[in-house]
């Protein structure tokens, strides 16, 4: 397995493109329910496989995505080869809490001196949908481009 497999919910509210994965491998509802019986090892290979393939397809589709705490927040815009960050810290004892849903370009208009800017670029280690899946796993959210776009507008 590459990513993950899918939860029940997230199942359940993929099922007709499950039960189009299945009959295109084969399995209309009477062999998925014998398989599920008699082999349910390779049942769930199957459901493993269709989780890779959902997932990959969301993967590449995201642009950016975003991590927030009451003190920092870290935007990374996710190109065909490389990724480009931006980090923001609340400098000690200032009281501003980044978790609310402020923007970042109206806080460092308004609160620059309060904040540490970093700006950075990487290149991929991995494939770029397993770059977006590792960062999703720890703890980072799609987001609109838009976000990226006012941060990186405001830096030029």
């Amino acid at each position: 397995m590459k990513y993950r497999m899918l939860s029940d919910e997230e199942l359940r509210a993929l099922e007709p493109e499950l039960k189009e994965f299945l009959i295109v491998n084969g399995l209309d509802g009477a062999a998925w329910e014998q398989l599920n019986t008699e082999h349910p090892d390779k049942a769930i290979s199957l459901v493993e496989l269709f989780s890779d393939i959902v997932l990959e397809k969301a993967y590449k589709k995201v642009e950016v995505l975003e991590k927030r705490d009451a003190a920092n927040v870290t935007l990374i815009r996710v190109g065909q080869s490389a990724m480009e960050m931006f980090h923001v810290t609340i400098k000690k004892n200032v009281k501003v809490d980044l978790e609310a849903h402020v923007t970042i370009p109206r806080l460092l208009n308004q609160q620059s001196e309060a904040l540490d800017v970093y700006h950075g670029k990487k290149a991929f280690q991995f494939s770029r949908e397993e770059e977006v899946h590792r960062l999703i796993i720890q703890g980072f959210v799609s987001i609109s481009s838009r976000a990226w776009e006012e941060i990186r507008g405001f830096m030029d």
